[in-house]
Protein backbone atom coordinates (compact mmCIF):
# COMPACT_ATOMS: atom_id res chain seq x y z
CA UNK A 1 0.00 0.00 0.00
CA UNK A 2 3.04 2.27 0.60
CA UNK A 3 4.41 1.82 -2.55
CA UNK A 4 1.27 2.68 -4.38
CA UNK A 5 0.95 6.20 -2.68
CA UNK A 6 5.06 6.60 -3.44
CA UNK A 7 3.80 5.84 -7.20
CA UNK A 8 1.28 8.45 -6.50
CA UNK A 9 3.58 10.87 -5.33
CA UNK A 10 6.06 10.81 -8.03
CA UNK A 11 3.56 10.64 -10.58
CA UNK A 12 1.91 13.59 -9.41
CA UNK A 13 5.25 15.11 -8.72
CA UNK A 14 6.42 14.93 -12.78
CA UNK A 15 3.29 16.30 -13.92
CA UNK A 16 2.93 19.20 -11.16
CA UNK A 17 6.82 20.01 -12.60
CA UNK A 18 5.79 19.90 -16.29
CA UNK A 19 2.56 21.31 -16.34
CA UNK A 20 1.97 23.19 -13.06
CA UNK A 21 -0.65 22.79 -10.50
CA UNK A 22 -4.10 24.11 -12.51
CA UNK A 23 -3.12 21.96 -15.30
CA UNK A 24 -2.83 18.55 -13.97
CA UNK A 25 -6.38 16.99 -12.98
CA UNK A 26 -6.53 14.04 -11.09
CA UNK A 27 -7.64 11.89 -13.88
CA UNK A 28 -4.45 12.83 -15.83
CA UNK A 29 -2.76 11.45 -12.30
CA UNK A 30 -4.40 8.11 -11.77
CA UNK A 31 -4.14 7.59 -15.37
CA UNK A 32 0.46 7.86 -15.17
CA UNK A 33 0.14 5.41 -12.67
CA UNK A 34 -2.77 2.96 -13.91
CA UNK A 35 -5.47 3.72 -10.86
CA UNK A 36 -8.50 4.68 -10.28
CA UNK A 37 -10.02 7.72 -8.94
CA UNK A 38 -10.94 6.10 -5.99
CA UNK A 39 -7.11 4.41 -5.31
CA UNK A 40 -5.98 8.29 -5.47
CA UNK A 41 -8.52 9.50 -2.82
CA UNK A 42 -8.24 5.99 -0.42
CA UNK A 43 -4.52 8.03 -0.16
CA UNK A 44 -5.51 11.99 -0.50
CA UNK A 45 -8.45 13.56 0.32
CA UNK A 46 -8.12 16.46 -2.44
CA UNK A 47 -5.38 17.31 -5.10
CA UNK A 48 -4.50 20.13 -2.99
CA UNK A 49 -3.40 17.95 -0.11
CA UNK A 50 -1.62 15.95 -3.39
CA UNK A 51 0.03 18.70 -4.02
CA UNK A 52 1.07 19.86 -0.77
CA UNK A 53 2.55 16.53 0.33
CA UNK A 54 4.47 16.09 -3.31
CA UNK A 55 5.95 19.22 -2.45
CA UNK A 56 6.93 18.85 1.22
CA UNK A 57 8.62 15.20 0.42
CA UNK A 58 9.98 15.22 -2.94
CA UNK A 59 9.97 19.36 -4.03
CA UNK A 60 11.92 20.30 -0.91
CA UNK A 61 13.68 16.90 -0.11
CA UNK A 62 15.62 17.89 -3.86
CA UNK A 63 16.47 21.41 -2.56
CA UNK A 64 18.04 19.86 0.69
CA UNK A 65 21.66 19.30 -0.39
CA UNK A 66 23.95 17.49 2.35
CA UNK A 67 26.55 20.07 2.26
CA UNK A 68 28.86 18.22 4.37
CA UNK A 69 30.16 15.92 1.12
CA UNK A 70 31.71 18.90 -0.38
CA UNK A 71 34.98 20.21 0.49
CA UNK A 72 35.05 22.02 4.16
CA UNK A 73 38.62 22.74 3.93
CA UNK A 74 38.98 24.65 0.84
CA UNK A 75 36.38 27.50 -0.94
CA UNK A 76 37.55 26.77 -3.85
CA UNK A 77 37.14 22.79 -3.64
CA UNK A 78 33.52 24.23 -1.92
CA UNK A 79 32.10 26.19 -4.66
CA UNK A 80 33.65 23.33 -7.30
CA UNK A 81 32.02 20.89 -5.04
CA UNK A 82 28.54 22.20 -5.08
CA UNK A 83 29.01 22.85 -9.05
CA UNK A 84 29.29 19.75 -10.00
CA UNK A 85 26.23 18.60 -7.80
CA UNK A 86 24.11 21.07 -9.25
CA UNK A 87 25.20 20.00 -12.37
CA UNK A 88 24.40 16.47 -12.08
CA UNK A 89 20.77 17.34 -10.58
CA UNK A 90 20.71 19.99 -13.94
CA UNK A 91 21.43 16.71 -16.22
CA UNK A 92 19.16 14.70 -14.58
CA UNK A 93 16.23 16.61 -14.47
CA UNK A 94 17.31 18.22 -17.55
CA UNK A 95 16.90 14.57 -19.29
CA UNK A 96 13.54 14.02 -17.89
CA UNK A 97 12.32 17.13 -19.72
CA UNK A 98 11.87 18.76 -16.14
CA UNK A 99 14.08 21.79 -15.90
CA UNK A 100 12.16 24.47 -17.27
CA UNK A 101 10.18 28.16 -15.95
CA UNK A 102 7.45 24.88 -14.86
CA UNK A 103 10.26 24.15 -12.20
CA UNK A 104 10.13 27.00 -10.41
CA UNK A 105 6.38 28.26 -11.50
CA UNK A 106 5.95 25.03 -9.50
CA UNK A 107 7.85 26.36 -6.38
CA UNK A 108 6.15 29.72 -6.59
CA UNK A 109 2.57 27.99 -6.67
CA UNK A 110 3.25 25.99 -4.36
CA UNK A 111 4.09 28.90 -1.66
CA UNK A 112 1.24 31.17 -2.75
CA UNK A 113 -1.49 28.71 -2.33
CA UNK A 114 -0.06 27.22 0.28
CA UNK A 115 1.87 29.94 2.68
CA UNK A 116 3.00 27.29 5.16
CA UNK A 117 5.61 25.78 2.63
CA UNK A 118 6.86 28.98 2.46
CA UNK A 119 8.84 27.37 6.07
CA UNK A 120 10.62 24.41 4.36
CA UNK A 121 12.23 26.62 1.31
CA UNK A 122 13.21 29.59 3.62
CA UNK A 123 14.92 26.35 6.26
CA UNK A 124 16.82 25.46 3.24
CA UNK A 125 18.47 28.69 1.94
CA UNK A 126 19.42 29.40 5.39
CA UNK A 127 21.11 25.63 5.77
CA UNK A 128 22.41 27.36 2.16
CA UNK A 129 23.64 30.12 3.32
CA UNK A 130 24.87 28.80 6.39
CA UNK A 131 27.43 25.76 5.03
CA UNK A 132 28.55 28.96 2.38
CA UNK A 133 29.06 30.78 5.93
CA UNK A 134 31.28 28.47 7.53
CA UNK A 135 33.84 27.12 4.70
CA UNK A 136 34.25 31.24 4.03
CA UNK A 137 35.67 31.42 7.33
CA UNK A 138 37.60 28.68 7.21
CA UNK A 139 39.19 29.99 4.10
CA UNK A 140 39.70 33.32 6.06
CA UNK A 141 41.21 31.41 8.74
CA UNK A 142 43.76 29.25 6.74
CA UNK A 143 44.79 32.73 4.47
CA UNK A 144 42.96 30.76 1.96
CA UNK A 145 40.57 34.29 1.22
CA UNK A 146 41.61 37.98 2.31
CA UNK A 147 39.17 40.63 1.81
CA UNK A 148 37.01 43.41 3.52
CA UNK A 149 33.66 41.84 2.96
CA UNK A 150 32.03 40.10 5.69
CA UNK A 151 31.48 36.14 5.51
CA UNK A 152 27.56 36.57 4.64
CA UNK A 153 28.38 39.17 2.37
CA UNK A 154 30.72 36.57 0.35
CA UNK A 155 28.56 33.98 0.91
CA UNK A 156 25.59 36.56 -0.84
CA UNK A 157 27.44 36.93 -3.66
CA UNK A 158 27.81 33.27 -4.59
CA UNK A 159 24.33 32.39 -3.60
CA UNK A 160 23.33 35.01 -5.79
CA UNK A 161 25.28 35.07 -8.12
CA UNK A 162 24.07 31.71 -8.84
CA UNK A 163 20.27 31.83 -8.70
CA UNK A 164 20.35 34.37 -10.90
CA UNK A 165 22.44 33.11 -13.33
CA UNK A 166 20.69 29.84 -12.61
CA UNK A 167 17.34 31.75 -13.01
CA UNK A 168 18.21 33.13 -16.54
CA UNK A 169 19.54 30.24 -17.91
CA UNK A 170 15.76 28.60 -17.32
CA UNK A 171 14.31 31.67 -18.97
CA UNK A 172 16.71 31.59 -22.28
CA UNK A 173 16.35 28.17 -22.54
CA UNK A 174 20.18 27.27 -22.00
CA UNK A 175 20.29 25.01 -18.83
CA UNK A 176 21.91 22.73 -18.18
CA UNK A 177 24.80 23.36 -20.56
CA UNK A 178 25.99 26.46 -19.69
CA UNK A 179 27.93 26.00 -15.95
CA UNK A 180 31.24 26.68 -17.58
CA UNK A 181 29.64 30.35 -17.47
CA UNK A 182 29.08 30.22 -13.89
CA UNK A 183 32.48 28.31 -12.70
CA UNK A 184 34.51 31.48 -14.91
CA UNK A 185 32.05 33.55 -12.87
CA UNK A 186 32.57 32.21 -9.48
CA UNK A 187 36.23 32.04 -10.53
CA UNK A 188 36.73 35.41 -10.85
CA UNK A 189 35.01 36.20 -7.89
CA UNK A 190 37.19 34.14 -5.64
CA UNK A 191 40.41 35.07 -7.67
CA UNK A 192 39.63 38.54 -6.68
CA UNK A 193 39.24 37.55 -2.81
CA UNK A 194 42.07 34.55 -2.99
CA UNK A 195 44.88 35.91 -0.47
Amino acid sequence: MNDTRNQILLAAYELFIKKGYKEVSIQEITKSVGLTKGAVYYFFKNKEQLFQEVFNRLFISEMHINFSKFSQDSLYKFYHDYLDHHMIFAQKEGEAGTISITFYSYMFDAMKSFPELVIGVRESFSQEKEAWIEVIEVARSNGEIETTLSNEQVADLFILTGDGFGMRGIILGEMPGKSEQLVLLWDALYNSIKA
